[in-house]
């Protein structure tokens, strides 16, 4: 009997009863049809070296199949639904692999010794373990990612800034919704995405980790900017017109803006002319290269340092990690009005 190979939700969902004796299934092969799954060339390495006995192997067979029929009357909602049932026995596998994999710290023959001396469902533990605390990540970050802005009575100012952009939005969903990634990399910014894939891997966890670190920093810059040292009257203006949408890209598009104006008038400001980036552009940025000028660089850089030192005496502060992710940040939003 041969392993058909189908998509990645259908594969895994096959898997996670295909260690039967018939198929052998070979490390080589496994690693192109999807090499993030540990538990599953772990596998395949101990039939191929002989170190996994045919018992054991129909044991783990067994037990993933016990704990995914489990997942599926506690989890699924609707039974005629095949994508959520496919989803939650691709989600039952991915776990045990993620924690023989953590347990392992990636070692095949650890892994295999591992296997050989305990159940199936402690490894399910400890991948779920490390699951629930990437969900308790993304949920504070998104609590916290709309911002109340400070407003005085005679200004009819949005009570409400949402600091997420669409993009980021949707990988807090899919992260908790359905245990999904839809980027394979951290950044600043997510700025694409790929197709939804199940958490399985601890590498998945470490991008999550990050990229909601940087949420979670950029979320505590811009209260940090916004409602701390700004006067309400200039956050009045935040509404630009640097070609980017507010709606979908808050935090960058007000950087941007508070950029400009420093840059161009030497004071705080979130109102920008539809002549004032080309007049950055002009004036700012180096003819030939077309990137911002070391002089103006440096000034903006120094800016933003300041501004959060003092912020951090005048709140007897010692921790520097959001001066340092501002310093970054800024970077980042300098190099993409370049």
């Amino acid at each position: 009997m041969k392993v058909k190979i189908m998509d990645k939700d259908e594969s895994m969902q096959e898997t996670a009863f295909a260690f039967r004796l018939e198929d052998r299934l070979k490390r080589d092969a496994l690693a192109s049809y999807d090499p993030r799954i540990f538990l599953i060339r772990v596998v395949s390495h101990g039939i191929d070296t002989h170190a996994l006995p045919d018992a054991d192997v129909d044991s783990i067979n067994e037990q993933i199949a016990a704990i995914s029929h489990i997942l599926v009357r506690r989890k699924v909602r609707d039974f005629s639904s095949q994508r959520e049932i496919t989803n939650t026995l691709a989600n039952a596998f991915c776990l045990c692999s993620i924690g023989l994999e953590y347990a392992s710290m990636g070692d095949f023959l650890k892994g295999t010794q591992l296997l050989l001396k305990n159940k199936m469902v402690k490894f399910f533990q400890i991948g779920n373990t490390l699951v629930n605390k990437l969900h308790s990540k993304a949920n504070a970050v998104k609590e916290k990612s709309v911002l109340t802005l400070p407003k005085k009575d005679f200004l009819s100012m949005p009570d409400e800034l949402e600091l997420c952009s669409s993009l980021e939005k949707q990988f807090i969903a899919a992260l908790l919704d359905e245990n999904r990634m839809i980027i394979d990399h951290a950044d600043m910014e997510i700025e694409t995405t790929v197709p939804p894939q199940p958490i399985g891997a601890l590498a998945d966890i470490t991008i999550a980790e990050k990229m909601l670190d940087n949420l979670a920093f950029r979320i505590e810059y811009m209260d940090s900017l916004l409602t701390d040292g700004i006067d309400p009257e200039v956050l009045w203006n935040i509404p630009s017109n640097t070609g980017l949408d507010l709606k979908d890209n808050p935090s960058r598009e007000i950087t941007q803006a508070l950029i400009i104006n420093l840059a161009l008038h030497q004071q705080v400001g979130f109102r920008v002319e539809k002549e004032d980036l080309a007049n950055f552009q002009n004036l700012c940025c180096d003819s030939a290269t077309g990137r911002v000028n070391d002089a103006t660089k440096d000034f903006l850089l120094k800016w933003i340092g300041n501004y959060f030192e003092n912020r951090m005496l005048e709140f007897e502060e010692d921790d520097e990690s959001i001066e340092k992710y501002a310093i970054e940040y800024w970077k980042y939003c300098i190099e993409k009005l370049e």
